[in-house]
């Protein structure tokens, strides 16, 4: 089987992507995200050339993480420079950082364009949509119009095609929520609200005072109810919070959760808080992964999630001043009403699932008569 479609996907698609971005470990969004797009196009038969951006070097001094990045953008950009340089058609898929990596990204880009190759980029960040930088401009100006950009949502692809007029021509819609395995569905159902839950990188940028306060509001009005915090944190003043808050007997603190862990966060979950004000914030892994365990979410208006709405099981603050109230308000509504939790549990269910695995493979050239491989079955 796997040969046959081999065979069959070479006549429609490049025979080699060049893929620059970073990808687990270490586990954060966008390398998630990077390593199911890597897989899809295994999957999928094509062949990748792999140009890592990860980061192994945090307890190396300054000039040591110069010097190590410099030899490993040589080695990428070298890399890139052979596979390009042959005869084969060739496309460089761009997994695009959020700040200054991007100047590391440029080259790549001029490389491409350069050796005349097909360019993709793939949108993890809204810093640069929401506030236009100099350096993504360049960037966009160097990949040059025929550039295919893939996003989370309509609103990524309309903010850039207007802070960047005239650079952004070809947007392509590729939702989180569509890509397997992150939207492989288990809804568990949910008959009533015990617990709610924190799950991140924990920072001040993902709102964790934020999810403590509305515990404490909670508790301040006789309602108590499990709360569960998950994920790593290097903030000795956070951990202290943490652990001040788990010996009142507020939280649970699980610390870094993976593979099984992780399940078992979501199996325990039956509400996500995410009041995130973190400017990369785009389509956040997290909170596809509960909606497809079937917790709804309240979250803050960041990056593509004011796409979504409470008929898909996502209550959206729009103003980051109100989220306490409007959590803490919401929260007792469903202890006081299980059948309006019991809605919100089943429109989890309702977040879209579209055609993005084909759009995300055509954004390479892979034609959509291209037989779908297993993973894209199971969707």
């Amino acid at each position: 089987m796997r040969r046959e479609l081999a065979k069959e996907a070479a006549k429609h698609h490049p025979a080699t992507i060049v893929f620059v971005g970073s990808y687990p470990p270490p586990v954060h969004g966008a390398a998630v995200i990077n390593a199911v797009v890597i897989r899809i196009f295994q999957e999928a038969g094509l062949d990748l050339k792999l140009v890592s951006r990860n980061r192994r070097d945090a307890n190396c001094s300054r000039l040591q993480i110069i010097v190590h990045g410099a030899v490993a953008t040589a080695r990428g950009l070298l890399r890139a420079l052979k596979v390009m340089a042959s005869g084969s058609k060739v496309v460089l898929y761009i997994s695009l950082s959020g700040g200054l990596g991007q100047a590391y990204e440029l080259l790549f880009v001029a490389l491409a364009r350069a050796s005349r190759r097909r360019i993709v980029v793939h949108h993890q960040s809204f810093a640069y949509v929401t506030r236009p930088s100099r350096l993504t401009r360049m960037l966009f100006a160097v990949a040059g119009r025929g550039a295919i950009h893939i996003v989370a949502c309509r609103q990524a692809s309309d903010l850039l095609r207007y802070r960047y007029d005239g650079l952004v021509m070809r947007t392509v819609i590729v939702r989180n929520s569509s890509l397997p395995p992150l939207m492989s569905r288990v809804l568990r159902g949910r008959s009533v609200l015990q617990t709610v839950g924190f799950l991140s990188n924990i920072t001040r940028e993902k709102g964790i005072e934020v999810f403590l306060e509305v515990v404490r509001k909670l508790y301040s009005r006789g309602r108590s109810i499990r709360a569960v915090v998950a994920g790593p944190c290097e903030d000795d003043e956070i951990k202290r919070a943490l652990e001040e808050a788990r010996d009142e007997g507020l939280i649970e603190y699980w610390g870094a959760v993976y593979a099984k862990d992780k399940a078992a966060f979501f199996e325990t979950v039956d509400v996500l808080l995410f009041p995130s004000r973190y400017a990369h914030e785009t389509n956040p892994v997290v909170v596809v992964e509960a909606l497809a365990s079937g917790s709804p979410v309240i979250s803050s208006d960041r990056g593509c999630l004011t796409d979504l709405t409470e008929a898909e099981g996502v209550i959206v603050v729009r103003r980051f001043d109100q989220y306490v109230d409007i959590a803490t308000s919401r929260i007792i509504e469903w202890l006081d009403n299980p059948n309006g939790f019991r809605a919100m549990n089943q429109a989890c269910a309702n977040v879209p699932l579209s055609d993005s695995l084909k759009r995300l493979l055509g954004s390479v050239g892979m034609s959509r008569r291209t037989p779908a491989s297993p993973l894209v079955q199971s969707a």
